[in-house]
């Protein structure tokens, strides 16, 4: 980080906002990127590649979505140790939910529209991770405690009662302690993903950090796409004015289809960022008959290439496999470049814990004005903690070695497992309903061609049981897995009940059962085959 000589207050350019006296020094709040002295600006993000220049295109390009401020903190000298961009935001604060609580809140909006619409004061960036820009050799922590009273001292002129900081990088946890100690709820947010590149090829890359199945998968879905007819190309452009035409429409497919609403950039935006920092962004386009098909904007930065968003063509994304593609040529551009990171952006999570992209975690700080009010945000805001609305994810954020009980639960909540466990009940429902009507079988009854009789037992009403927990398993599998591979797997039992009733009743088996049970285990053989692709998920 840049050091920055004590600068006095009347350096800035421009005039604040507004003005506020704090416990240990003071803040102003500007309204334009372009209201701070360069120098601020470069004592505070002139390492990272979201510095002045990305802030103003962000400002400047995302009109109307958002409305931006700038935090300057001052020590008691009147000499500036931090720099902290702002967003107002109008939100939706269920977007992230699970899907039971959003129609919950829903359905509360028929007759309360605002429900859990709050206009919000978030610190950070519109998007990735966020971080205060302490200016060396100030101290984090205090920067970080004077930061927590400001923003609540800046809301309430605002009257804004929902403050939070947006996607702060854990590896910050412990400079943000005093924002916790300040009242703020740490919440598990979206994490981005990264890639070390650190082989030599894609190849070297598939055989040494992808699984067996995956790398089968991978192999073979790029190949079926090198065989089409015309072939896919790849251009790389840092200007896009001369396709921003043909590159939008597709990245608004992609945007429009993400799982929580927040930004959508405006065809500004990527065009100013290639005018106005054309050695720091660059248009990768995949296109087939020169026509364009898949779209990446990515930012170059030190040692990183950061895959920031990306269109796709849904018509023919998925007959060429265009995100494989895409994700193998950004590789394999990055290694020619002689990049040692690839990081991908947020969400999609599953394909790229596949590819072994690790997780990146970054964290949501909320806080409400009123002190009441926050206290149940304690207890409710985790239930809204954004990361936990992915599935995917809620098997990754658990912080240590999760207890026995989870591990087992998880273990036992896969669908294939299921379909196994499935098997079993039904063969073991099965047995115990044959033993409860043998059990009763002498009992003379006028109605016991109904089979009523077989109440009697005790057998009968454990395999009524056993029926009821088959059929709660089977809805299970059904909303993982495909009937039409799910059905043909469950008839394992046709295995499993004959030789049941060998094994614990005595029956015998004829040796054209025997065959007719080997022809069934060789048919259930060629019915799983297809598991793997599935398992993969690729």
């Amino acid at each position: 980080m840049v050091q920055l000589a004590p600068l006095p207050q009347d350096r800035v350019s421009g005039s604040p906002l507004d003005s506020f006296s704090l416990a240990q020094g003071s803040v102003s709040v500007f309204a334009h990127a372009t209201d701070l002295d360069p120098e601020i600006w470069r004592a505070a993000f002139g390492e990272s590649h979201k510095d002045f220049e990305y802030y103003r295109l962000i400002e400047e390009t995302m009109i109307g979505q958002f409305d931006y401020r700038y935090l300057v903190l001052f020590d008691s000298r009147q000499s500036p140790i931090a720099l902290q961009p702002l967003i107002l935001v109008d939100q939706d604060l269920s977007v992230s939910a699970r899907s039971t609580i959003t129609r919950a809140v829903n359905a509360i909006r028929s007759f309360w529209p605002r429900f859990l619409r709050k206009r919000i004061l978030l610190a950070g960036c519109l998007v990735g991770d966020g971080r205060l820009g302490v200016i060396a050799p100030n101290d984090p922590k205090q920067a970080n405690a004077m930061l927590a009273e400001t923003l609540l001292v800046y809301a309430r002129s605002e009257k804004i009662s929902l403050v939070a900081l947006k996607d702060f990088p854990a590896e910050l946890r412990d400079d943000l302690k005093p924002v916790v100690a300040d009242g703020y709820t740490r919440l598990a947010g979206f994490p981005s993903l990264v890639l070390d590149l650190n082989f030599a090829s894609f190849d070297e890359y598939m055989q040494t950090r992808l699984s067996k199945v995956t790398r089968k998968g991978l192999r073979r879905k790029l190949r079926k796409t090198e065989q089409v007819s015309p072939p896919i190309t790849l251009e790389v452009l840092n200007d896009c004015s001369a396709v921003i035409d043909e590159i939008y429409p597709l990245y608004l497919r992609v945007a429009e289809r993400s799982p929580v609403e927040f930004e959508i950039f405006t065809r500004e935006y990527f065009l100013e960022a290639g005018r106005r920092m054309p050695d720091r962004y660059r248009y990768f386009i995949w296109r087939q008959a020169g026509k364009a098909v898949a779209f990446s904007f990515c930012t170059i930065w030190k040692d990183s290439i950061y895959d920031n968003d990306i269109g796709f063509d849904y018509e023919v994304a998925h007959e060429l496999n265009l995100y494989y593609v895409s994700f193998r040529d950004l590789i394999e551009w990055a290694l020619a470049h002689r990049l040692k990171y690839y990081h991908s952006a947020p969400f999609n999570y599953d394909p790229k814990l596949h590819l072994r992209l690790q997780l990146v975690y970054v964290d949501l700080y909320v806080r409400h004005a009123s002190k009441i009010i926050n206290a149940l945000i304690k207890r409710v805001a985790p239930f809204f903690a954004p990361a936990k609305s992915d599935p995917v994810l809620r098997q990754h954020l658990e912080e240590g070695e999760p207890p026995i009980t989870k591990r087992v639960f998880r273990w036992l909540a896969s669908p294939w497992l299921q379909i196994a466990i499935n098997a079993f009940i039904v063969t073991a429902s099965e047995i115990f309903l044959k033993l409860g009507a043998s059990q009763t079988a002498h009992l003379a009854q006028r109605w016991a061609w109904t089979g009523v009789s077989g109440l009697a037992s005790a057998w009968t009403w454990l395999g009524i049981v056993f029926v009821i927990l088959s059929l709660l398993s089977w809805l299970y599998v059904l909303r993982h897995v495909p009937l039409s591979i799910a059905f043909p797997l469950s008839n394992v039992v046709h295995v499993l009940v004959p030789l049941s009733c060998w094994i614990f009743l005595g029956e015998l088996i004829s040796t054209r059962r025997w065959c007719g049970i080997a022809l069934v285990l060789i048919g259930l053989f060629i019915v799983a085959k297809p598991f793997a692709h599935i398992e993969e998920k690729l």
